[in-house]
């Protein structure tokens, strides 16, 4: 889970950089936090899925 942090906070850091304004802030941090989740539930489905660990 700490690399998902330090991604997000990383890609923060580069939309902070890039864009002053804190509208395009708040549309960077959703895309992030969109493609956490989406990487998230990824995993979960495919640990649920795999036959040799189930």
């Amino acid at each position: 889970m700490n690399k998902f942090f330090l991604l997000f906070l990383a890609l923060g850091a580069v939309a902070f950089a890039g864009e002053a304004d804190g509208e395009s802030m708040i549309k960077a941090y959703s895309v992030v936090e969109a493609q956490v989740i989406y990487t998230l539930v990824i995993a979960l489905i495919a640990l649920y899925a795999n036959p040799f660990l189930g």
